[in-house]
């Protein structure tokens, strides 16, 4: 079962979009299986208790935004994002202490789940619309079965960061480096910069060897130089691909990117300083549940930070930082130094990604990562009491 669990969560595979079954009641469905199973073999049920307190002060938080906002239909096709935390907290937490030798392979799973991503990707970017496509799909941006581009990225680094310890030092470079070429075939700028963050912190942990850092490093310059030189004719040739000026502006923003402020950049910023206005206009309670996605602009802020702050107020600034400190702090009070060192790249990880995108306390992988390594934190507790 965890196998088949996990590699289905990171590989992630977009199941509302396919099924046409919002994604809470798959992970609903799960927490009746999994809860029917406990009752019927009188199984002790463990939970986190510090990961729960977030759960219940987001919960609380946004409940009472939403009330405040008013039960529209606008604002309650939201309201699902409230609930799908809790039933993910809920049935990962059960999932996990299903068997206390399993979390092992549970993470070759999602090793496994990551590499199919990656293939799916670069199926995806070289016959373009092999698969669903999306709304919020562009031109030559590999997608594959995620609900966007960066949201690929933000799964394949993830995923990198819970499975690289299980890998073996000799195929650490191979595995790293296929992680890289699916990154890259997304185009996401967030997803390029964090990854190489975190693979240098990886370096620094002597996780990869400064070589293979250094290798991505170059590889990517020489990349984007490629495609700023004649690259993009040369790709929109051979795969028959419509390179268009998102693409080109995305490369683009490399190499100049003050210079970079049309479309989509221009875009960013346009939002982000919308939103902080919001903010300035109503800095203790913020505008209400859902303001930035309900606004004038086309899109929300690409910023996890400012949506909160826009939102909530002054309660906004409680609920990124508490989410990471009740997910990690045990982890840094283990004697297990992998476990430590999984903890500093959650966060860098998380944080980073928070910069550059809205999403991130709606991405349900994220949520599953976080039981993932309460479970990891307390099985090592247990383990270290069972050997005194």
């Amino acid at each position: 079962m965890h196998i088949g669990v996990f590699v289905n969560l990171f590989f992630y595979m977009n199941f509302g979009g396919l099924l046409r079954i919002p994604e809470h009641f798959i992970y609903f469905f799960l927490l009746v299986i999994l809860y029917s199973f406990y009752l019927i073999n009188k199984k002790a049920i463990v939970l986190s208790k510090t990961l729960f307190i977030w759960v219940i002060f987001n919960f609380f938080v946004n409940s009472i935004y939403l009330v405040e906002a008013g039960f529209s239909n606008d604002v309650y096709k939201y309201f699902p994002i409230i609930i799908t935390n809790i039933i993910l907290f809920l049935s990962f937490s059960l999932l996990s202490n299903l068997d206390n030798n399993k979390l092992s392979v549970a993470r070759n799973g999602i090793a496994i789940g990551t590499i199919m991503g990656v293939i799916l990707l670069i199926i995806d970017f070289m016959a373009p619309g092999s698969f669903a496509t999306s709304s919020t799909s562009v031109s030559g941006r590999a997608i594959a079965m995620y609900a966007n581009a960066n949201f690929g990225a933000v799964v394949l680094i993830l995923g990198m960061i819970l499975t690289i310890d299980i890998i073996n030092k000799n195929l650490r470079f191979y595995y790293v480096l296929i992680i890289f070429i699916g990154v890259l075939v997304t185009f996401s700028r967030s997803g390029m910069m964090v990854f190489i963050l975190i693979s240098g912190i990886m370096a620094y942990q002597n996780k990869i060897s400064r070589k293979t850092f250094l290798g991505m490093m170059l590889s990517m310059i020489s990349l984007l130089t490629f495609l700023l030189v004649g690259g993009f004719d040369l790709i929109a040739n051979t795969f028959d691909l419509v390179i268009t000026d998102n693409l080109i502006s995305r490369v683009s923003f490399f190499a100049d990117s003050e210079n970079t402020e049309v479309g989509d950049m221009n875009e960013r910023k346009v939002v982000l300083l919308a939103a902080l206005d919001m903010y300035a206009d109503n800095p203790f309670f913020g505008a209400g549940f859902a303001a930035t996605r309900l606004w004038d602009y086309s899109v929300s802020p690409h910023n996890t930070f400012a949506v909160t702050l826009a939102e909530y107020g002054l309660v906004g600034l409680l609920i990124v930082p508490s989410f990471l400190y009740l997910t990690t702090y045990q982890l840094f009070r283990t004697p297990i130094k992998e476990y430590r060192d999984m903890g500093i790249l959650f966060i860098v990880y998380y944080a980073s990604f928070c910069m550059f995108t809205h999403g991130m306390l709606t991405y349900s992988v994220n949520m599953v990562a976080a039981v993932f390594l309460v479970t990891l934190e307390s099985k090592s507790r247990h383990q270290e009491v069972s050997n005194l």
